[in-house]
C-alpha cells in the first residue's frame, strides 16, 4: 500500500476545521506546531483513512489546538504545521499543512493540509535507535504532539574540537605577542613568533609567558620591552655603585648611571646612562640577559676578561685590556679597544677591534629602547609611638602594630638577640637596627614555617640590619629562603653625609623585598640580598650577593608599580583565526517498512560579535557511504540582525529551526546516517555552546 493512501487531502483550511469542531462543541485547547515535520510517523501498523474530511466525530478526544499565529515572520515564507487530532490506541490522527508568513509579517492559517493516521510512540527502550561512537549522546524522545515517534539527538555543553574532526590552528589564539597569555601561539601567526619559538619551542607548544613577550622584543625588534622592578634583583632609579665582585645571578639595573668595581657577574645590566666597569680582572662573566645601555660603555683596565651575551649600547664601547665579547655587538657610535667573535655593528667607525667576528660600520640600525621605572612605588607611612623596645640576649615576639626605635643588640652565636614578628598584620617602625656588635642576631617570621605571610614592614627612617652573621629568618629559626614573605619598606631619606636611609652590614644576610623609594643602600662587604633591592640610590662594598625573586612571586606580592603597561604592541602580527571542526555522525535505524526523515537542528550558543560556529551536514544510506557526499552548509549562529545565537523551534528567524529535508533537498526515503559538521571561529573571542539538537521522525517508505 502507498503511504499516501493513508491519509485524505483537505481542500481547505484549517480554519474551516477548527470551525466544524466548534460546531459539535468539541474544546480545542492547544496546537503543536513543528518546522520540517514528515509527512508520517513511524510504525509497523497502517490504519485506514477516514472517509470524509467533514465526518469529525472521532475527534471528541482534541485536546491541542493553536498554530502560533502571533509570531513574527519574513513575508513571503513557509513553515509546516501540524495538529493532533485523535489518538485511538496505536493509532494518532494529525492535521499536516502550510502556513504561509502574510503580508503583515505574521503567519496565516494551517492550510493545504491532509488528515494523516500514524502509528503511536514506540515504548520505552523499544525505539530502535542508536548512536554512533563519533558520537556523545543517546537519542531521547522530542515529546512532539503530532510527531509521537519524533526522537532527538541532544549534544548538552559539547567541547569544539575534541571531535573526530580537525581544524586549523591547535597552537592559535587571538593574543597578540606582547600580552602574556595561558594560550600559546602558531609559527603561522607570523616571522616573529616562528623567531621566538625557534629559541623556546614552549611559546608555541605550552604557553606565552613573559618570557616569550621579552623574547618577542629582543629576537624580532632588538630592544627590550617595557621593564617593571619584578624584573629586576638590585635597581636605582637614580644610580648604582658597587665595589668589586658584585654577584651572582640578579639584573641589575638603573634609570641613571651604572659603575661596577670589578668581577661583575650578574644575569644582565640594564643601564639608561652609561656603564663604567674600572676592571674585569681578566674574568670570564656570562649575561645571559644580555647588556643594555642607553649611554656608553667604557672599561678603565680589562686585563683580557670575556663577556658572554650579546651587547646593545646607544652610544659608543671603549673596552680598555683586551676584553673580547662573545655574542652579537651593537653601538649607535664607535666600537674600540675589544675583540669580537660574533658580529658587530657601529655607526659610526671600528678602532683597534680584533677577532673572527664580521664587522658592519655606518650601520642605521635603532638606538636600544631602554624603558626602565623612573621611580620607587611610595606608601603613606606614620609614626605616633612613643613606645621604644630593645633586644638583648634573649627572644622577642612582638604583635602586628606601632613601635618607636626597635634595637637588636650584644648578641652571640650561643645566646642570640632575637625579634620575632607575628604572623597576620602589619609592623610600622620609626627605626629598626641591629647594632653592628650583634653576632648571629635576627628578625623572624613567625613561629612556623607553614605561616604564608607576608609580612609587611614600615620603617619612617632608617633601617640599619648591621650585625654580622645575623639574618632574616623563617618560622623555623632557620634563614629564610622565600624572599616573597617579607616586604621592608624604608621610608626615611638619607639623613646627612655618610648616612644612609638603609644599609646591611658585613655579612648580612638579608631576604625579602627591599624598598627605599626616598633614599639610599649601602651594602657593606660580604652583605646579600636574596629578593629584591629597589631603591633610589645604591652603593654596595665588596662581594654584593644578589638573587632574584621569581617574577611571578614578585608579582604576586601586588605591590604598585612593579608590573609595567604596554599601551600599544610594537610588533604587527598575523594570528592566524582559531578555528575548530568536530564531525558527529547520528544514525536512525528505523523499523521495517520505514525510512528516516531528518526534521529540525536547533541550537543555544554564547558568541562575542566577530566569532561565529557553522553547521553544516550531509545524510547517506550508511557511515560507509558518507564519503560519497559533500556537506551542505545549513545554519550560522552568531550575534547580529537577526541574532542566532540561540535558534529554536519559534525563530528568532525564517531560518530557525534548521529545517534539514529542505536544507539537504532530500527525498522521501532518506538516509539512515546523518554527519554534522561545527566550525567553531573564535576570531572575535572566546565561545561557548550550551547545546544543539538533531531531531528526526520515521515514516513508511515508498
Amino acid at each position: 500500500m502507498s503511504p499516501h493512501n493513508s491519509s485524505k487531502k483537505v481542500r481547505r483550511t484549517f480554519d474551516h476545521v477548527l470551525s466544524v469542531w466548534l460546531l459539535r462543541s468539541i474544546a480545542v485547547v492547544g496546537v503543536g506546531l513543528f518546522m520540517g515535520a514528515g509527512a508520517a510517523c513511524s510504525g509497523d501498523e497502517r490504519a485506514a483513512p477516514a472517509t470524509d474530511a467533514d465526518d469529525l466525530s472521532w475527534l471528541e478526544s482534541k485536546t491541542n489546538a493553536s498554530n502560533y499565529q502571533g509570531e513574527s515572520c519574513e513575508p513571503g515564507a513557509e513553515r509546516e504545521c501540524s495538529v493532533t487530532l485523535q489518538q485511538e490506541g496505536n493509532i494518532v490522527s494529525c492535521y499536516r499543512g502550510v502556513q504561509y508568513c502574510q503580508t503583515d509579517g505574521s503567519w496565516g492559517d494551517c492550510t493545504d493540509g491532509e488528515i494523516t493516521q500514524e502509528a503511536a510512540p514506540i515504548a520505552d527502550g523499544q525505539a530502535g535507535l542508536s548512536l554512533l561512537a563519533l558520537s556523545t549522546v543517546e537519542p531521547s524522545a522530542c515529546t512532539e504532539s503530532c510527531d509521537p515517534a519524533c526522537m532527538r539527538f541532544v549534544e548538552s555543553t559539547p567541547t569544539l574540537g575534541g571531535s573526530s574532526g580537525s581544524g586549523g590552528g591547535g597552537n592559535t589564539c587571538s593574543h597578540d605577542v606582547c600580552s602574556v597569555d595561558a594560550q600559546p601561539l602558531a609559527t603561522t601567526s607570523g616571522s616573529c613568533v616562528a623567531s621566538v619559538c625557534a629559541i623556546d619551542n614552549s611559546c608555541c607548544t605550552s604557553n606565552w609567558d613573559s618570557g616569550c613577550v621579552e623574547l618577542a622584543y629582543t629576537a624580532c625588534l632588538n630592544r627590550l620591552p617595557p621593564l617593571g622592578l619584578c624584573d629586576f634583583g638590585v635597581y636605582a632609579t637614580a644610580g648604582v655603585t658597587t665595589a668589586n665582585r658584585p654577584s651572582a645571578g640578579a639584573t641589575i639595573g638603573s634609570g641613571g648611571d651604572v659603575t661596577i668595581g670589578t668581577d661583575a657577574t650578574p644575569s644582565r645590566i640594564i643601564v639608561k646612562g652609561n656603564l663604567t666597569i674600572q676592571s674585569p680582572n681578566g674574568k670570564n662573566v656570562t649575561t645571559p640577559g644580555g647588556v643594555w645601555v642607553g649611554g656608553s660603555v667604557n672599561a678603565q683596565n680589562g686585563g683580557g676578561a670575556k663577556y658572554n651575551g650579546d651587547w646593545n649600547v646607544g652610544g659608543g664601547i671603549n673596552l680598555n685590556g683586551g676584553n673580547t665579547v662573545i655574542g652579537t655587538v651593537r653601538a649607535r657610535q664607535g666600537i674600540q679597544n675589544l675583540a669580537i667573535t660574533g658580529p658587530a655593528y657601529t655607526g659610526t667607525s671600528f678602532t683597534n677591534v680584533t677577532g673572527t667576528g664580521s664587522r658592519t660600520a655606518g650601520s642605521t640600525h635603532a638606538s636600544p629602547v631602554i624603558d626602565v621605572p623612573t621611580s620607587i612605588p611610595t606608601r603613606s607611612v606614620s609614626c605616633t609611638s612613643t613606645t621604644d623596645r630593645t633586644i638583648e640576649k634573649t627572644t622577642v615576639t612582638l604583635p602586628p602594630g606601632d613601635y618607636r626605635d626597635v634595637t637588636l643588640q650584644n648578641g652571640t652565636s650561643g645566646n642570640p638577640s632575637v625579634l620575632v614578628l607575628s604572623a597576620g598584620g602589619k609592623y610600622t617602625f620609626r627605626n629598626l637596627t641591629i647594632n653592628s656588635g650583634c653576632q648571629y642576631c635576627k628578625i623572624q617570621l613567625g613561629t612556623s614555617l607553614a605561616q604564608a605571610g607576608p609580612w609587611d614592614v614600615s620603617v619612617c627612617q632608617r633601617a640599619m640590619l648591621e650585625g654580622p652573621n645575623s639574618y632574616i629568618a623563617g618560622g623555623d629559626g632557620n634563614k629564610l629562603t622565600q624572599p616573597e614573605k617579607l616586604i621592608l619598606y624604608v621610608h626615611g631619606s638619607d639623613p646627612g653625609a655618610w648616612q644612609y636611609a638603609a644599609k646591611i652590614g658585613n655579612d648580612f644576610k638579608f631576604t625579602g623585598v627591599l624598598m627605599v623609594p626616598n633614599g639610599t643602600f649601602r651594602s657593606e662587604d660580604r652583605g646579600t640580598v636574596n629578593g629584591a633591592l629597589w631603591a633610589k640610590s645604591i652603593s654596595a662594598g665588596t662581594d654584593l650577593g644578589a638573587t632574584q625573586i621569581s617574577q611571578d612571586a614578585c608579582k604576586a606580592l601586588n605591590i604598585p608599580g612593579t608590573s609595567p603597561t604596554i599601551n600599544t604592541c610594537p610588533i604587527v602580527t598575523t594570528i592566524t583565526t582559531p578555528i575548530t571542526v568536530d564531525e558527529l555522525v547520528y544514525q536512525a535505524q528505523c523499523p521495517d517498512g520505514t525510512a528516516a526523515r531528518w526534521k529540525n537542528l536547533t541550537w543555544n550558543s554564547s558568541i562575542p560579535t566577530g566569532s561565529s560556529v557553522t553547521f553544516a551536514a550531509k545524510v547517506a544510506s550508511s557511515v560507509e557511504d558518507l564519503p560519497n557526499h559533500a556537506y551542505t552548509t545549513v545554519g550560522t549562529a552568531a550575534p547580529g540582525t537577526p541574532d542566532t545565537t540561540t535558534c529554536s523551534l519559534f525563530g528568532p528567524s525564517p531560518a530557525c529551526p534548521v529545517a534539514l529535508t529542505n536544507q539537504l533537498g532530500l527525498g522521501y526515503n532518506q538516509g539512515q546516517v546523518l554527519s554534522l559538521r561545527v566550525e567553531g571561529n573564535a576570531a572575535g573571542g572566546p565561545l561557548s555552546v550550551a547545546d544543539w539538537k538533531v531531531t528526526y521522525t520515521c515514516q513508511f517508505a515508498e
